[in-house]
């Protein structure tokens, strides 16, 4: 996807924000997913060289890109935009840096260009937008241990997802907000509470890694050692082809072998 990036033409604008939201949605996927947070900056350079050579395309820039008439492209455009912020964000925050507010100021600068939209595919991605600010800023409060300002900003975002429909495939929400509330649940201490948001991200997203972890780690803070070892289990069955040095998969396997399950 580099390559093809570094290879496109603003001749064909359409194609070229195409090929860069295909790469903003894996570079997001990866970073959130393997929680690598270091690698945001580095990953998501493509998108900023893409920017700077073909300047007219305005494919990542925070100016508003050029409108077609289908709403259902307009709001990948606007996921396109909002990706980058989203995850650098993200990244911030789970770091304790102060770039945090950078993003947050930025989602609400282009919510603002499209306030007011009467599009029904715009409308649906102006919520996932609001979700991705509140979840910034209730990973930045929970960062820095303010729980119940955390938990109640989350309880926000898991009111708007619940508002849309669940996705077919893979989560349109690149972190499911009921999965980062069930975490942030977990990091103050309340496994009971966090293992509900994580069934109910499961409901939504049969068998996401993530949302099993977290169901696996509230199962065994709560002393339900049996839910525990079955969800770990699951995990190694599913993460069989995984690197064997993945800090989450030893985790489940060395949880898995203590319990004896299979």
């Amino acid at each position: 996807m580099r390559k093809e990036l570094a290879a496109s033409s603003p001749n064909n604008p359409l194609q070229l924000y195409y090929g860069a939201y295909t790469y903003a949605n894996m570079a997001a996927a990866f970073v959130v997913e393997t929680e690598r947070w270091d690698s945001a900056n580095e990953l998501f350079e493509p998108l900023q060289t893409l920017t700077k050579a073909n300047s007219s395309a305005g494919a990542t820039g925070q100016t508003k890109p050029p409108q077609p008439e289908n709403g259902a492209i307009q709001a990948d455009l606007m996921s396109l935009q909002t990706l980058p912020i989203f995850v650098r964000g993200l990244a911030a925050a789970k770091q304790g840096s102060a770039a945090d507010d950078k993003s947050i100021a930025e989602l609400q600068t282009i919510a603002k260009q499209y306030s007011g939209t009467q599009e029904p595919a715009l409308a649906q991605a102006l919520k996932r937008l609001e979700i991705q600010r509140l979840e910034i800023a209730a990973a930045k409060s929970a960062s820095k241990d303010d729980f119940n300002q955390a938990i109640a900003t989350m309880k926000q975002a898991t009111a708007l997802e619940a508002s849309l429909s669940p996705p077919l495939g893979p989560p349109e929400l690149i972190k499911p907000s009921h999965e980062l509330f069930g975490e942030i649940l977990l990091q103050a201490k309340r496994p009971k509470q966090a293992a509900e948001q994580f069934a109910t991200s499961l409901r939504r997203h049969e068998n996401r890694a993530r949302s099993l972890l977290g169901t696996a780690r509230a199962a065994a803070q709560n002393g339900n050692t049996q839910v525990a070892a079955n969800t770990y289990a699951q995990l190694v069955r599913q993460w069989q082809q995984a690197d064997a040095q993945l800090p989450e998969l030893r985790e489940a396997q060395n949880y898995s072998n203590r319990s004896g399950a299979r």
